[in-house]
């Protein structure tokens, strides 16, 4: 599949991979009654009855349902008058295939003005360059259109991965992107989340906030219960809608802010992902992916992120046992075999060496569309746990009738 496709581009089936033989098994049309659907609703099944669950998703979801990518911020910044000079000016690309890379470009910008501090001309020019790149990133990943229709797989995402048992720790969903689609669908399903802001005005951000959850108390009842349908939201790259205020270093949620406190597409994002509240989040990302009995669903991440790679390395490493994955892009195969995909390759040797790792191939929609829902997972997982213990004991399924 293109590279140039993006994730919700309309493909005739999904592709998934599993095992050690790393052959792809194509789904025609689903969802679809046959066997090879069955045993992918099987594998799925079996990830999201997990104790721990943990979704991460990443810009190629957001850019499924009409966000901007990488070439589209690339695109937008080079409209900037004095593009072309800053390009000159800080060596831009330096090194083969980052012609277009806006990471890259915002990196060495960021190095050129530090070294070019005061009032020198070119260091001016490249910090008016940045300040402007950074305000029009922060535009656009606000104002992208994201009706109902459109949110449709962040929709079935939550529907599907959410709800839980009572006894089960809530889903965590960690995401690099800035946008508010997460936010956006939760109201659509009225479904409430935990994102470390309190809940009373002005919204302010406090890592306690994550350790509380919500119960709601039956009138005819003298104990209490947890509220169905709640998650954790953890923005690990900021979002529009966060606003610094450095005279007391608060972080409040202000839908009308102009300066959004983001993690900016540089080099340096690892550096500022160890300041609060980016801190908080990435602690409790890397706390999370140790937990036994885990699994991670990744939907349109990159692997670019070397601060986000590494804990998953490690969670492969050091819990092989009980860490799973379930990897979730439009162009898995290609990324594979592609030169400086590193992550990519070793996230397929790693599955070739008996790691519990699915690729899923095709578009988001697509994927959404095939995952079971809690509910269903435990009935599947059900059934293969009754079938194995039939076949150990020799006997019938229960339930099953004879011919």
């Amino acid at each position: 599949m293109s590279e140039a496709n993006p994730l919700n581009s309309q493909q005739p089936f999904l592709r998934f991979r599993t095992g050690r033989n790393g052959e792809w098994v194509e789904l025609q049309s689903p969802p679809r009654d046959d066997n090879e659907t069955e045993r992918l609703t099987q594998i799925l099944s079996g990830a999201l009855t997990t104790r721990n669950l943990l979704v991460l998703t990443g810009s190629g979801a957001s850019r499924a349902v009409g966000g901007p990518g990488m070439s589209d911020l690339w695109k937008s910044c080079s409209s900037i008058a004095n593009h072309a000079e800053v390009v000159k000016l800080v060596n831009h690309p330096r090194s083969e295939g980052r012609e277009e890379d806006i990471e890259h470009l915002l990196s060495l910008c960021l190095f050129h003005s530090r070294l070019h501090a005061g009032d020198d001309a070119d260091g001016k020019k490249v910090r008016d360059f940045q300040a402007q790149a950074e305000k029009k990133i922060s535009r656009l990943c606000r104002e992208f259109a994201s009706t109902p229709d459109t949110l449709a797989p962040y929709v079935q995402l939550l529907r599907k991965l959410v709800p839980r048992r009572g006894d089960f720790p809530r889903t965590k969903i960690f995401t690099t992107n800035y946008d508010l689609c997460l936010e956006n669908a939760a109201e659509q399903l009225g479904m409430p989340y935990l994102d470390g802001f309190s809940f009373a005005y002005p919204r302010r951000f406090h890592g306690r906030w994550l350790d509380y959850d919500l119960v709601k108390r039956g009138k005819d009842k003298a104990g209490s219960e947890f509220l169905d349908g709640v998650f954790q939201l953890l923005k690990l790259h900021g979002s529009v809608d966060w606003e610094l205020h450095e005279d007391t270093g608060s972080v409040l949620r202000n839908p009308a802010t102009k300066r959004p406190h983001l993690v900016y597409p540089r080099d340096e994002k690892f550096a500022l992902s160890y300041e609060q509240p980016f801190l908080e989040m990435i602690s409790r990302y890397q706390s999370s992916l140790r937990e036994p009995d885990t699994c991670l669903v990744v939907v349109g991440f990159g692997f670019n992120d070397h601060h986000l790679v590494q804990p998953i390395r490690t969670a492969l490493l050091t819990n092989p046992n009980s860490f799973k994955m379930v990897i979730a892009d439009h162009a898995i195969e290609e990324k594979i075999g592609a030169k400086g995909w590193e992550p990519w390759t070793e996230l397929s040797d790693c599955q070739l060496a008996g790691a519990d790792i699915t690729f899923v191939e095709g578009s988001f929609a697509n994927f959404t569309q095939i995952l079971p829902s809690f509910s269903e997972a435990r009935r599947q997982d059900d059934l293969v746990n009754r079938l194995v213990q039939a076949l150990e004991s020799g006997r019938r399924i229960p339930g099953e009738r004879s011919n």
